[in-house]
């Protein structure tokens, strides 16, 4: 381990001779203080992945992304910036076409951004893709490329005729990219000590798509796990009138149960701010 530059450090050295500033993974190593985890930045579409009357798959824009290869390789913040389709090998390619008769199979959808002449990279663009795993019975998950954050996936049956028709099941599972709280501890007002010694306040929001089951019942479980039971707040978007309920020990460290008067008859839109210590 050493010292890494911030920022936008100025090269060293002379005109003549000149040294090194800021290289690609020490900024990425910078954005590391800034991400708790990685995923879709939050304010982006509602809905981020769907079908469409072909074989490719639609990611909607504009949306930001946070990915990291790993700890030492720190963290990338990037953007799409508009609606595309993807494939198997990106932006305007198809997947195959649905598996045989009673057969299932699992895509999916990936982004990652590579750095040139580093991890074996050779170009920095970011990219899409999608892969797509071996039918089954049912089929199984594919596995995604090293740095790549899952963005969606799909289960596609021998029914369908499209990526959007009957014979798919399209789900959200991106991950939502959090952010580090202030590295400056609040101290407790009669004593003066660090509250709690050791840890980081964290607030974490984001959106969840679920539908309920049972009497109204959604478990949610946070983009990063708290030290300690956190504060939690939450507003249903779509279904008007009737806002969850949050009993006592309804919360844990890792998440919360959320509950309704009764189930909505479709799939809820549920804001959820937590406050805690990571």
């Amino acid at each position: 381990m050493a010292l890494f530059r911030g920022k936008g450090a100025r090269r060293d050295g002379t005109v003549l001779a000149p040294g090194i500033g800021t290289t690609p993974i020490e900024v990425r190593k910078a954005e590391s203080a800034y991400w708790a985890s990685t995923g879709v930045v939050p304010g982006g579409p509602t809905v981020l992945v769907s079908g469409t009357a072909g074989w490719a798959y639609l990611v909607a824009g504009p949306v930001h992304f946070v990915t990291s290869r790993s700890a030492s390789d720190g963290h990338q913040l990037y953007g799409n910036d508009g609606a595309v389709t993807i494939g198997t090998t990106g932006v305007g390619s198809t997947v195959p076409v649905a598996p045989g008769t009673g057969l299932t199979r699992v895509d999916i959808l990936w982004t990652r951004h590579p750095t040139n002449l580093e991890n074996s990279d050779t170009s920095s663009a970011p990219l899409f893709g999608v892969a797509s795993g071996t039918p089954g019975a049912p089929g199984l998950p594919p596995s995604i490329p090293v740095g790549a954050i899952e963005i969606g996936r799909n289960v596609m049956s021998s029914s369908a005729t499209s990526t959007a028709s009957a014979g798919n099941t399209i789900t959200q599972t991106t991950g939502v990219a959090a952010m580090r709280g202030p590295s400056v501890l609040p101290r407790d007002g009669a004593t003066g000590a660090p509250m709690p010694g050791g840890l980081r306040p964290l607030i974490q929001a984001f959106p969840v798509i679920a539908t309920t089951s049972g009497a109204g019942l959604l478990v949610v479980t946070f983009p990063v796990p708290f030290a300690a039971v956190p504060v939690v707040t939450a507003m249903t978007v779509n279904f008007l009138g009737a806002n969850p309920v949050i009993p006592s020990g309804a919360v844990s460290a890792t998440g919360v149960s959320l509950y309704w008067p009764a189930s909505p008859s479709a799939a809820v839109h549920v804001g959820v701010i937590a406050i805690g210590w990571v």
